[in-house]
């Protein structure tokens, strides 16, 4: 999040300097934002794929947690067909 906030502002900031500059120094400066911009999308998602883990997973014993089996229940039950769940502990 704090990528994405940089690259806005960073982004004014290259807006505001755009009238100064040459066409060839405008396009070194909007490829090299562009870079910037990738690099802060791949770890949004970066980030989202780890948040994805964490939310079926137990921190502190890295087993599933109810969220996954509920999650699992509600598809298998799309299909009508039985079910049978067996909870050991």
């Amino acid at each position: 999040m704090l990528a994405g906030a940089w690259v806005i502002w960073d982004l004014g900031r290259l807006i505001g300097r755009m009238g100064a500059l040459t066409v060839e120094q405008q396009a070194v400066e909007i490829n090299t934002f562009a870079s910037r911009l990738d690099a802060a999308f791949k770890e949004v998602e970066s980030t989202n794929a780890r948040l994805k883990v964490t939310e079926f997973e137990d921190d502190i014993a890295g087993l599933y947690n109810r969220r996954l089996i509920l999650r699992r229940l509600e598809e298998e039950s799309r299909f009508s067909r039985p079910l049978a769940l067996v909870l050991l502990e």
